[in-house]
């Protein structure tokens, strides 16, 4: 008995331990320090991350206030160059990313409805950057919480082309979503995703992913395209898995689906509404396959 209740006891040491391993930054916008505490808070979201991302993961907390990315998420090259709207928050495997704290009261409680936390700096200009959120590669699962994501501008009337970018070994297209998710895992809860445009995905743009969506508003977004490419208003999914629960996607426009654009991909969830949203082909859904695929939304409103 002794040497069952000792063996219990180092097993609750050893997981308070990996709890206790992970990683946290905080991040304010006037911080100055480094990010180690919320009086040591640093004003740079991706230099946490990165730094979280180092150590071996955890979270980066970020306190009530507006952000712009700031820096390039690649290296560039002369056969990969970079633009200043290539700038974008890069998410790391192993770093989520929650915002709704206090920018003063440190004790207070987290609320992202009392204390927004904005990615993006609107309205838009001409140096708006693509994507203000990227992922590539996050194969871990990993959480967005607590934003308002807004004024990505992935689109230029006067080039047809944008071009893409290289993101280890990926390849991101400029015109696709203001958040751009590749190869990765990933759960967004209490957000306000809004005002972004490009090509494809306005607001949100999946490749190969699983993207969970909870208590998440995808609102007054468009995908413009040069003749009938653009595609996903709110959202584009390709080789794709998405869960919605408790979701609105409404107020979105495009050529092909839009709220919610769908090839070769699964939907399935409760409680979302695909709402007031204007297409030429799927005002609400548009699905595409080239095989049989099975979608569910259980107690919902297109």
């Amino acid at each position: 008995m002794k040497k069952v209740i000792l063996t219990l006891a180092l097993v609750s040491l050893w997981g308070l331990w990996g709890l206790s391993a992970q990683t946290i930054r905080y991040v304010t916008p006037n911080g100055t320090g480094n990010g180690s505490s919320w009086h040591q808070s640093s004003n740079s979201i991706q230099a946490m991350i990165d730094t979280v991302y180092n150590k071996g993961g955890g979270e980066v907390r970020v306190a009530q206030g507006v952000y712009i990315p700031t820096d390039i998420p690649y290296v560039p090259s002369p056969s990969n160059p970079a633009t200043p709207r290539d700038k974008s928050f890069l998410l790391k495997p192993k770093v989520s990313l929650i915002g709704g704290y206090s920018a003063v009261d440190t004790l207070a409680a987290r609320d992202w409805q009392v204390y927004p936390t904005v990615l993006g700096k609107g309205p838009y200009e001409y140096n708006s950057p693509y994507h203000i959120l990227t992922a590539v590669a996050c194969t871990d699962t990993i959480r967005v919480e607590g934003f308002t994501v807004q004024y990505g501008l992935a689109y230029d009337a006067a080039v047809t082309n944008l071009g893409s970018i290289d993101i280890g070994g990926y390849e991101v297209e400029r015109n696709r979503g203001g958040m751009a998710v590749y190869n990765s895992n990933i759960k967004l809860k209490d957000m306000r995703i809004k005002n972004n445009s490009s090509v494809e995905g306005g607001e949100i743009y999946c490749n190969a992913s699983s993207l969970i969506l909870e208590n998440v508003r995808v609102d007054t977004n468009s995908a413009y395209g040069i003749t009938n490419n653009s595609v996903g208003g709110g959202i584009s999914c390709r080789e794709s898995f998405i869960y919605l629960s408790n979701v609105t996607i409404g107020v979105n426009s495009d050529h092909s689906g839009g709220g919610l654009y769908l090839l070769n991909s699964t939907v399935k969830g409760e409680k979302a509404s695909i709402l007031k949203n204007i297409s030429a082909r799927g005002g609400g859904v548009y699905m595409g396959s080239r095989y049989g695929m099975e979608h569910f939304l259980q107690n919902s409103r297109i």
